[in-house]
């Protein structure tokens, strides 16, 4: 019998094509990154082991994720996996993040990406985050001002900036949506249109079609997928 999980996960897959047609992308153009910070460590190890080698995961809190991968039925699992950062990076965790993750998707400033730049050993691949909203809280950059940061970071030796990722307003208002997700897939066109491998994180479980049919090429999805907060 298959778990709820995995069917949930499939239907997931059915909106991303659903949207991918509507908006005239291919499917393989969208890969869904799995939020799995409130998951439980059981319905994580099901979808991993159905996704096999290559399978994405994401984790927004670094000793949460820690202790997660220490176990041994995840540790045989971590080199098959591309984990994902996705939280705040405070100052005095971030060379314990560079050596744990895989990606780091929430870059928000020069300073954090110095920091990343300094702690790593060899390029790390990370994405700048975008800021949509006036929440002080959030972190990130505004459109309007990604361009120059972004050339300052690509002049970062141990940073390889492969994309964007962005937290939308909390609505499902296509007319409030769909103009922030058009805003960051220009600047994403403009300045990584020529790069062979880049992202467009944008999307997450209640906006994922808007997000897919906008153009990205990453959505964050997590209580779709594991329930809400558990």
């Amino acid at each position: 019998m298959q778990s709820g999980v995995i069917d949930n996960y499939q239907n997931v897959l059915k909106r991303v094509k659903t949207a991918c047609a509507a908006a005239g992308r291919r499917e393989n153009e969208v890969t869904v990154l799995p939020v799995i910070k409130y998951a439980k460590n059981e319905d994580v190890l099901t979808l991993l082991n159905f996704l096999g080698s290559g399978a994405a995961a994401a984790e927004s809190r670094l000793q949460d994720a820690q202790k997660r991968w220490e176990l041994p039925q995840f540790k045989v699992l971590r080199q098959k996996v591309n984990l994902h950062y996705i939280g705040a990076l405070q100052s005095n965790k971030i060379a314990k993040i560079v050596s744990f993750f895989d990606f780091i998707d929430s870059v928000p400033d020069i300073e954090t990406a110095r920091r990343i730049d300094v702690a790593a050993s060899k390029p790390v691949k990370c994405m700048l985050q975008v800021k949509l909203t006036d929440r002080v809280t959030q972190s990130g950059v505004k459109p309007e001002d990604a361009p120059a940061l972004i050339s300052e970071i690509k002049n970062l030796k141990n940073i390889n900036l492969c994309g964007l990722m962005a937290i939308a307003p909390q609505t499902e208002d296509e007319k409030i949506l769909r103009p922030l997700f058009k805003t960051v897939k220009q600047l994403w066109d403009k300045e990584f249109g020529a790069q062979k491998e880049k992202y467009l994180s944008l999307g997450m479980s209640g906006d994922l079609e808007t997000a897919v049919e906008e153009g990205s090429t990453l959505p964050r999805v997590g209580s779709a997928i594991f329930g809400e907060k558990q």
